[in-house]
C-alpha cells in the first residue's frame, strides 16, 4: 500500500515514526524523491500495515497539520477495515461484485467520498449499470455508478441531484473492491462513518440558525457568485442564511432490488410490479451534504462552507486593555459597550437610532484599531469596507450601500467604512460630488447600527456629515508616555523581549513614530532575527527604520 504526503514533511514522518518504534517502517521515507517542497509525494510500504502503524501515521500528520499525509491515512485506516481480497478483472465482474459488496451489512446504501479537507460526504447509490463499449463512436466500455444527494446549494424545486460515477477497465483492472474506490476516494458506509455524518447534521443545525453569528473557516469555499473554488485558511466568516430556510434532510427516493441487482424504478411499469423474493422495493433517506452560506469578511463574498469545516469565532473580550489612547477615546468606547441601549436611540420616528463615529487623524494612529477593538469587546463581527467599494457615481454608491447597511443590519454587525473621503469630503460647486455627498447621507440616516467611518483629511468633512456623527474622535501622534506603552503591547505580542532602555532610545531618536510604524518595525526585526540568528538591539531597529522610511533625531542616525 502507499501513501501520499508533502515532501518536506518526509524526514519528519521518519524520525517520528522512528521514535514511535516503527524503525523498519520508518525506513521508507528515505526513497529519493525529487521536487519542489510543496510537491505530493507517493512512499511504497511492503508488508502488512497494521492499524497501529496508521494510528501512529494519523498523530503524525496531525502534528506537522499536513493535510495530505492526513487524508492519505484516513484512506488506509478505511481500507484495512474493509478488509476485502477478491480481485477484480473484468467491468461486468465489478458491477456485480459491487452490488453485493454494497448491499452486504447495508445501513442506508450510501458510499461516503473523502474530500480534499479529510471530511467524508454521504451519496445514495442508486443504480449501478454496465456499458459495452461502441467501437462506432468510439465510446469505452464502462461502469457508471449513479448517485443521489440533496444540499441547500440547489432549490427545493428541483428535488435532488442525481449524478455518476464512471469506472474504465484500467480503474479496475487487478485491483480488489475497496481499492478501486479509495482510487477514487470512495468507501463504503459503515456506522463509524454513519455516525460522522449525523455529528455533521447535528452542527449544520446549530450553526446554520445562527444568523450573523462569527466563525472561523478552514476548507474550500465555494463562491456562489462565480461558482469557483479557494482554500481558505483561518478566514472570519459570518453566518448569511435567510430565516426559515426549509431543510431536505429526510428526503426519499424508492430503488427496486432485482435478482440481487439495484435498479432505479424509472425501468419498471408500475402496475406489473409484484414484489417477490426475487423482486424487492426499498426506500431509502437520500443523504443531505451540510452545505452552510456564509460571507467571507475578507474576501467580501457569499461562499458555500460544510458545517464541520467552521469553527465558533472566540473573541477576547479584554482587547481594549491593550488599545494604547488618550482617555476621552477610552471613555467613549466604554460607553458604547455599556450604554449602547441609551446610544441607540432617535426622537425622530422612521430615523436612524445608530451611532456614527468619525475618526478623523493621519495613517497608523490607531482608527482602524479603534473598530476593530470595540467588535471584539461587544462580541460582535467587524463589517469592515473600503470606501472604494461603493462606487464613484450617486446611484452606484446609493445601491451598493444599501446592501452593505442591510447586510450590517442583518447581522448586527460593527459597520467600518475606512478611508470615506471622497464620500464625507466637504461640498461645493462641484455637482457631481455633492451628489454623491447626498446619496451617502440618504443611506447612512436611516442605518440602525453602529458605524465608524476613518478618514484622513481632518478638516475637510462636510458639515451634513459631521452633524450626523454622535462622535467625532480626532487621532494625533502619541506622546512619548503613550509609545512606551505601545513598544511595551506590541513586543509582548511578537515574544520579542525589549529592555526599557531599548524602548525610550528608540522613542528618544526615531521621529514622528506612530502605532503602525511600532508594529512593522517589530515585525521587520523578528525577521532580521530569525535570518540572521542574532539578538535584537538598537542597531537592527535603526536598519528597520531606515528600510521603512523613517526619520531620525539629530544624531540618531
Amino acid at each position: 500500500m502507499n501513501i501520499v504526503i508533502l515532501k518536506k514533511n518526509a524526514e519528519h514522518y521518519k524520525k517520528m515514526l522512528h521514535s514511535k518504534g516503527f524503525e523498519d517502517e520508518s525506513k521508507i521515507f528515505d526513497q529519493v524523491r525529487f521536487g519542489r517542497e510543496n510537491d505530493k509525494i507517493e512512499f511504497e510500504f511492503n508488508g502488512t500495515i497494521s492499524n497501529e502503524l496508521i494510528n501512529a501515521l494519523i498523530e503524525i500528520s496531525k502534528e506537522l497539520n499536513d493535510i495530505v499525509g492526513l487524508r492519505e491515512c484516513e484512506k488506509l485506516k478505511m481500507l484495512i477495515d474493509q478488509n476485502d481480497t477478491t480481485i477484480i478483472k473484468s467491468l461486468k465482474t465489478f458491477r456485480k461484485s459491487l452490488e453485493e459488496y454494497l448491499l452486504k451489512d447495508h445501513l442506508d446504501g450510501w458510499v461516503y467520498r473523502l474530500t480534499e479537507n479529510n471530511i467524508f460526504i454521504p451519496f445514495l447509490v442508486s443504480n449501478i449499470l454496465h456499458s459495452p463499449s461502441n467501437p462506432t463512436t468510439g465510446e469505452q466500455a464502462s461502469v457508471k455508478v449513479y448517485y443521489d444527494y440533496n444540499s441547500p446549494k440547489f432549490s427545493s424545486r428541483h428535488g435532488s441531484r442525481k449524478e455518476f460515477f464512471i469506472f474504465y477497465l484500467k480503474d479496475i483492472h487487478g485491483y480488489t473492491l475497496n481499492t478501486i474506490l479509495a482510487k477514487k476516494g470512495l468507501f463504503k458506509e459503515t456506522k463509524e462513518l454513519q455516525s460522522r455524518y449525523n455529528n455533521q447534521i447535528a452542527l449544520y443545525e446549530q450553526y446554520s440558525k445562527q444568523i450573523g453569528a462569527q466563525f472561523i473557516g478552514n476548507g474550500n469555499s465555494e463562491s456562489m457568485d462565480s461558482r469557483t473554488y479557494r482554500k481558505i485558511m483561518n478566514d472570519k466568516l459570518v453566518v448569511d442564511e435567510e430565516p426559515n430556510r426549509p431543510n431536505e434532510f429526510n428526503q426519499t427516493t424508492r430503488t427496486a432490488l432485482n435478482n440481487g441487482s439495484r435498479m432505479d424504478l424509472g425501468y419498471f411499469d408500475d402496475d406489473n410490479i409484484t414484489e417477490s423474493d426475487d423482486f424487492k422495493v426499498m426506500v431509502h433517506r437520500i443523504p443531505y451534504h451540510p452545505f452552510i452560506k456564509m460571507f467571507s469578511l475578507a474576501h467580501h463574498e457569499c461562499v458555500w462552507m460544510l458545517a464541520d469545516e467552521i469553527v465558533p469565532y472566540e473573541y477576547t473580550s479584554d482587547l481594549s486593555d491593550k488599545l494604547v489612547l488618550p482617555e476621552d477615546h477610552k471613555d467613549l468606547i466604554d460607553i458604547l459597550i455599556n450604554d449602547a441601549d441609551i446610544v441607540l436611540d432617535d426622537i425622530v420616528g422612521n430615523k436612524s437610532g445608530g451611532t456614527a463615529i468619525l475618526s478623523k487623524g493621519a495613517a497608523g494612529l490607531g482608527k482602524t484599531l479603534t473598530a476593530e477593538v470595540y467588535a471584539e469587546c461587544v462580541q460582535k463581527p467587524l463589517y469592515s469596507v473600503h470606501a472604494g467599494q461603493l462606487g464613484i457615481k450617486p446611484e452606484e454608491i446609493e445601491n451598493r450601500l444599501e446592501k452593505i447597511l442591510d447586510n450590517a443590519e442583518k447581522w448586527k454587525a460593527i459597520l467600518l467604512l475606512d478611508e470615506a473621503d471622497v464620500y464625507i469630503r466637504r461640498r461645493d460647486n462641484d455637482m457631481s460630488h455633492s451628489a454623491i455627498v447626498a446619496a451617502f447621507l440618504r443611506k447612512i440616516e436611516r442605518y440602525n447600527g453602529i458605524l465608524f467611518m476613518t478618514t484622513n483629511r481632518e478638516n475637510d468633512v462636510d458639515e451634513a456629515i459631521a452633524s450626523r456623527c454622535s462622535a467625532i474622535l480626532k487621532y494625533e501622534l502619541p506622546s512619548d508616555d503613550e509609545l512606551f506603552r505601545i513598544w511595551t503591547v506590541l513586543s509582548k505580542h511578537y515574544k520579542i523581549e525589549m529592555s526599557n532602555e531599548l524602548i525610550n532610545k528608540l522613542i528618544d531618536n526615531i521621529e514622528n513614530m506612530v502605532g503602525r510604524d511600532v508594529k512593522e518595525l517589530l515585525k521587520l526585526a523578528a525577521r532580521y532575527k530569525s535570518q540572521r540568528n542574532v539578538e535584537i538591539d538598537y542597531d537592527i531597529f535603526r536598519k528597520c527604520a531606515i528600510f521603512r522610511g523613517l526619520s531620525f533625531k539629530g544624531k540618531g542616525k
